[in-house]
């Protein structure tokens, strides 16, 4: 993927060493395909399929791109965004995909990734707790709360992540249906894509406004991940009447799931101590109890 995305850089794309110069003609041609495609211009449409026909058969002269030339005014697109840029890196043939069909891939990639690792981390945290707790190991045990406290802290961010990506394809999508995609506004893209997992977890920190409406740290990422402006103002109607009444109570609720894990790993070592009578394994079991009560004071 990483690869995939390093072709799809617009240093890849816009290095005089690896795209090629593309001439007027290759432009005036790109035009004249969008002119008879959407029939914006029925005062050039015949002059422009005459000439696709000599570009499709290569019987093309320099005097019919020189007419064509004329006209180029005229085939001009009404929407300022559609230019021979945007035509080149939207347009697909037969056996070929355009370059913003490739970078969408790319985000479909990510976005699996994403929750690709959202569901490993749910599996390993359903699988903490399932066996009876070992007060001989604690390093173990301790290893186990550190792995969900992490888990825990990193969620916002990953939901953030998320977020920017469901923007970008949706925001891709409409561009390649518009033939209005700049690759040049990829590194723009990537800029997003950091800050919106950055906004996922710092909006958590941000945002302390108690409200009837609850949201999990999780889904206050994902809104933050999909409109980073929120951190600066709220432009989105929907994240304007939600992530305001999302209190951080409701958050820290939600982000408590390992210190409530460790609240009940206390109450069952303490069970385990009281019926322990060799003194070699109380003295364990008072040395796990005694680190489990110093991780709620992290």
């Amino acid at each position: 993927m990483l690869k995939m995305l390093g072709k799809l850089s617009p240093a890849n794309w816009l290095s005089k060493n690896n795209a090629p110069k593309h001439t007027v003609q290759e432009d005036i041609v790109l035009l004249a395909r969008y002119a008879v495609e959407t029939r914006h211009r029925p005062e050039v449409l015949d002059e422009a399929t005459q000439f696709l026909v000599k570009v499709d058969s290569e019987t093309l002269t320099p005097e019919d791109v020189e007419r064509m030339a004329k006209h180029l005014k005229l085939l001009l697109p009404d929407n300022k965004d559609v230019t021979p840029e945007t035509l080149r890196a939207t347009a697909g043939f037969e056996g070929h995909v355009s370059n913003t069909v490739r970078y969408l891939r790319v985000l479909w990639l990510l976005t699996f990734a994403l929750v690709v690792t959202r569901l490993a981390i749910a599996v390993m945290r359903n699988s903490f707790g399932m066996f009876e707790v070992d007060v001989a190991d604690p390093d173990s045990l301790r290893l186990e709360l550190y792995a969900l406290m992490i888990t825990d802290n990193f969620e916002p961010f990953l939901y953030g992540l998320l977020g920017s990506c469901v923007y970008l394809m949706r925001i891709t999508g409409h561009h390649l249906r518009e033939r209005t995609f700049d690759p040049r506004r990829i590194a723009e893209h990537m800029n997003r894509l950091f800050l919106g997992g950055v906004s996922g977890g710092v909006i958590v920190l941000v945002i302390d406004n108690p409200g009837d409406i609850k949201l999990s740290a999780a889904a206050l990422g994902f809104l933050a991940g999909y409109s980073i402006e929120f951190l600066f103002r709220t432009v989105d109607r929907l994240i304007e009447a939600i992530l305001p009444k999302a209190g951080m109570e409701t958050i820290a609720r939600e982000r408590s799931g390992w210190r409530k894990r460790v609240e009940f790993e206390i109450e069952t070592v303490e069970r385990q101590l009281a019926a322990i009578t060799d003194p070699s394994q109380k003295k364990v079991a008072e040395e796990t109890l005694g680190r489990l009560k110093g991780l709620l004071k992290t």
